[in-house]
């Protein structure tokens, strides 16, 4: 049985982030609570909240509003998928190293 690109994606995902130095992430179980990011973490202090998306995929408005509560108290809300996760991943690289200085706001889908 094959896998689902999204699935095949979050997998990538979560093995790069355990790699990153000074930070925590969990998985959110989309069933419980609807339109919460599908990883929530902490960076060097920066609350991040991540949605996986799929190449295609789009973000529901209670996801956008739920990202735009994140950003709104302080904290990163990023929308990404295998297009731009090069870009997302550099910025939670430079956070995870104690750099403030990166640009927090990253394209989304």
């Amino acid at each position: 049985m094959s896998r689902k690109p999204e699935s095949i994606f979050r997998d990538k995902v979560r093995k790069q982030l355990v790699l990153l130095p000074n930070s925590w992430f969990e998985s959110i179980q989309q069933r419980m609570i609807s339109g919460t990011p599908d990883l929530l973490g902490c960076i060097n202090g920066h609350f991040i909240g991540l949605e996986l998306k799929s190449s295609s995929g789009q973000v529901t408005p209670i996801q956008e509003y739920k990202l735009k509560q994140i950003a709104k108290a302080g904290g990163i809300a990023i929308v990404t998928n295998p297009e731009n996760w090069d870009q997302v991943l550099d910025l939670l690289q430079h956070l995870s190293k104690g750099d403030t200085r990166v640009k927090t706001e990253v394209a989304s889908t």
